[in-house]
Order: C-alpha cells, then sequence, then structure tokens
C-alpha cells in the first residue's frame, strides 16, 4: 500500500481524535453546552475547540521545527517517535510483570527447588488468605481475599463468581 496514502490516513486519524476528544474531556450530556459559549444549541467555528491542551500538545510535539504548522513528514516522525514510546512502555510493563511473577515463584517455592509443588501453592494462598496468622481463615478474611483477587482480575465483571 502507498505510504503517502498511510501517512495521510494517519494525519486525518490524529486530527479527528483531537477534535473529538473535546468531547472525552468533557463527558455527559453537557458537552455541547459547555462548548456552546452563547447558549444558541449551536457551535459556532469560534465556540468549537480541539480536544484543547491534549490536541494541541499533540501537534505542538509533532512540529518539529516550531513553525506552528505541520507537515506530512513531521508526522510520519511523530508517529514512529510515538510508536518507539509506546514499544519502550509496554517493554517496561513486561519486565515488571516479570519481576513480580518471578517474586511470587519465590514466595511459593518455600523450600527453594527451583519447582512449586500443588502443596507449595496451597499452602502459600493459605498463608496469603490468614492474615492474622491464626491458622484460620475467617469469613472476614475470606471476604477481603476474594475482593482483592476480583481487583486483580481485570477482565472480572461484576455479579462474576
Amino acid at each position: 500500500m502507498d505510504n503517502s496514502f498511510i501517512a495521510k490516513c494517519i494525519a486525518a486519524a490524529l486530527l479527528c481524535t483531537a477534535a473529538l476528544s473535546t468531547l472525552a474531556e468533557k463527558p455527559g450530556r453537557g458537552a455541547m453546552a459547555k462548548l456552546d459559549a452563547d447558549g444558541d444549541k449551536l457551535i459556532s467555528f469560534d465556540e468549537f475547540q480541539m480536544g484543547g491542551q491534549r490536541a494541541e500538545s499533540m501537534l505542538e510535539r509533532a512540529d518539529q521545527d516550531g513553525d506552528g504548522a505541520v507537515t506530512m513528514a513531521e508526522l510520519e516522525a511523530a508517529r514512529e517517535s510515538f510508536k518507539q514510546e509506546r514499544e519502550a512502555e509496554m517493554k517496561a510493563r513486561r519486565a515488571e510483570h516479570e519481576e513480580r511473577m518471578a517474586t511470587r515463584f519465590a514466595d511459593m517455592d518455600t523450600d527453594g527447588d527451583g519447582a512449586v509443588t500443588p502443596l507449595e501453592a496451597k499452602q502459600h494462598a493459605f498463608s496469603q488468605m490468614d492474615a492474622d496468622n491464626d491458622g484460620f481463615i475467617s469469613q472476614k478474611e475470606f471476604r477481603k481475599a476474594r475482593k482483592n483477587h476480583r481487583k486483580m482480575r481485570p477482565h472480572h465483571q461484576p455479579g462474576e463468581h
């Protein structure tokens, strides 16, 4: 596919995103009213705002030469920069996740043999729930553990068990 066509699509998407982010920044039924400064239930060109500071920041960031306008080359460079930043963020998140997993694994591997048995996993789970270390899980401890477990599951929906 033609790279200039892709770049033009990206430019259009960037500008549309900037324009539509006005509504995202001002959610609810009053979003139009917030833009409609004179209260005539119409948004004039002068009243229209392109996404506020977020849109301005995106455009300023893309404007590498500081001339107040964004060329296709600047937009492509900004897109590449954004892509690299996202990749770096994802790499950092993966590293954090791997570190947490290694810590959890080490916590469960009570005998330090590099393997977690079902008994070790059960002991770890029990000790995490038994907050007062009395050897029993009370109803309060059980409810708290369930609540904490649900918070850690981003795909959980209310009412799901």
